[in-house]
């Protein structure tokens, strides 16, 4: 797997619960595909690569949120701000 690590900024690489304690946030994170999850589907005979941009853990840092969980929970005061 590869993947873009950046340094947690709010504990300043120091730990806390948003970086899991390791000074270090994953971003950008891609992989190859299982050949599980194609026989799951019926595909056979191909190979995949994933990739995700995680675009609110760029919002997370950019915004300065301290849990992700906060952008996905449908809390109005949070994403009102975001208009």
């Amino acid at each position: 797997m590869q993947r873009l690590i950046l340094a947690a900024f709010f504990c300043k690489g120091e730990g806390c619960r948003v970086c899991s304690h390791t000074g270090w946030l994953e971003v950008l994170g891609c992989g190859v595909v299982d050949s599980n999850v194609f026989k799951a589907v019926g595909y056979k005979d191909v190979s995949g690569y994933a990739f995700g941009l995680g675009v609110e853990r760029f919002a997370m840092l950019l915004h300065q949120i301290p849990d992700l969980r906060s952008l996905f929970e449908g809390d109005l005061r949070l994403l009102e701000q975001f208009k």
